[in-house]
């Protein structure tokens, strides 16, 4: 008898319970805010089938606003490709659309799946890859008086060819072209005209990006008839790290060969130096080769400053063999090299060479033998200081024209 009283208890309690799930799921008992709104949308989406495939006003342009909001943008230099991710704001009108607030609960606004009504066709024309819809997945707010405003997220790649002259100070312009693809839908053409305002990209801190700083906009609207706007963004290298481990190595190889010129020709720590310098060079440009992009048809002028220093340190290497060779040897001078040594201890110019002048003359034999190895050694010592001083015209001309420098901030 107990056992069957707390049977008939639980099964009450079991069907009261049902009886309230089946009441919360009556769809007479929803908020009226939800029953206008589900009212609202059916007779949005009931209304005008057509209004998926032809744009508001088919025989006449369609005016769409567009607004990009920059998020975060890459640009990678080795295979010269820009991508930019944005947030895309377009409105336009829709008459189509509109509806009286008074008849659908006050409701002047409301939310709809992009792919339920006709959005324009706002292309990336100069893509990398082939472009992606935009409105997959996208909701769109719809006023009472018709007013469509939809916000896609969109991810643009486009080929951005390096100029790589003043590396790793270098500045890089990628244009992004945009248009519209002019759909036909029967006799109806796709006519969408794209007004962008004043600036019609926003950056909002975004032009700071890995390893690239974005230092100037352009925008230009009705380029041509297929280009409807682009924009141009010119991207600055953060080129500090780089130009710690290029610019003083190369100012350091200068150096250590100019200063190994001032030592004596037939020092052996000349050319241990010199030989230094060589090999400080090829690691040097090793180096370069490994950070410099390979895509690029422009060399870096740094390279060229580079192997002009490598050519001069290496002719000072074989002159100094050369001169050290020539000192000493044995024998007479030539008569053309004594006059030459004549002519430059008479001149302003012995004043440059970092030797001493020619003493008297002599009649002992020994004395015959130093006066031809002072000889040998002072024309030794010009050919150094010719050397000294077209090294280092050629280390200032190659410095001003070649060393890359920061790029003025306008």
């Amino acid at each position: 008898m107990w056992s069957n009283r707390c049977i008939i208890f639980t099964l009450l309690s079991a069907f009261t319970q049902l009886d309230g799930t089946i009441a919360e799921c009556d769809p007479d008992s929803r908020s009226p805010e939800l029953t206008w709104e589900s009212r609202l949308t059916v007779a949005l989406n009931e209304r005008c089938p057509s209004k998926k495939i032809t744009p508001p006003n088919p025989r006449d342009t369609n005016d769409i606003t567009v607004k990009f909001l920059l998020k975060n943008f890459f640009f990678n230099d080795r295979e010269e490709v820009f991508t930019i991710y944005s947030w895309i704001l377009l409105s336009w009108h829709d008459d189509r659309l509109a509806w009286k607030a008074t008849d659908y609960g006050a409701i002047t606004e409301t939310i709809v799946h992009a792919n339920s009504i006709w959005t324009p066709t706002l292309k990336l024309l100069n893509a990398k890859t082939e472009d992606s819809d935009d409105f997959i997945g996208i909701k769109c707010s719809v006023r009472s008086s018709g007013d469509v405003q939809c916000v896609p997220r969109v991810f643009h790649e486009v080929a951005c060819i390096s100029r790589l002259g003043n590396w790793p100070y270098d500045q890089q312009k990628c244009r992004l072209e945009f248009g519209s693809l002019g759909n036909n839908f029967g006799k109806f053409k796709d006519n969408v005209t794209f007004i962008l305002p004043s600036r019609g990209m926003r950056l909002w801190e975004a032009e700071y990006g890995t390893g690239w700083m974005i230092v100037d906009f352009k925008q230009e609207i009705n380029v041509s008839t297929s280009v409807q706007f682009y924009f141009e963004l010119t991207v600055e290298r953060q080129a500090e790290d780089i130009a710690a481990i290029l610019l003083g190595p190369c100012i350091a190889l200068t150096i250590l060969t100019i200063s190994s010129l001032f030592l004596d020709i037939t020092d052996s720590l000349r050319v241990g130096i010199i030989s230094l310098s060589i090999i400080g060079h090829f690691s040097l440009i090793q180096t370069l080769n490994s950070l410099i992009p390979q895509h690029s048809a422009e060399s870096p002028t740094v390279l060229i400053y580079l192997r002009a220093s490598l050519i001069t340190t290496t002719t000072c290497l074989i002159v100094t063999v050369i001169l050290s060779k020539l000192v000493k040897r044995q024998g007479p001078t030539h008569s053309w090299m004594s006059s030459i040594n004549i002519y430059v201890s008479r001149s302003l110019m012995r004043h440059l060479v970092l030797w001493h002048s020619l003493g008297g003359d002599q009649i002992l034999a020994d004395e015959i033998t130093r006066r031809h190895e002072d000889e040998r050694s002072y024309f030794a010592s010009i050919c150094n200081s010719v050397g000294i001083v077209v090294s280092l015209v050629m280390y200032i001309c190659s410095y001003i024209l070649y060393i890359p420098r920061p790029l003025p901030s306008e």
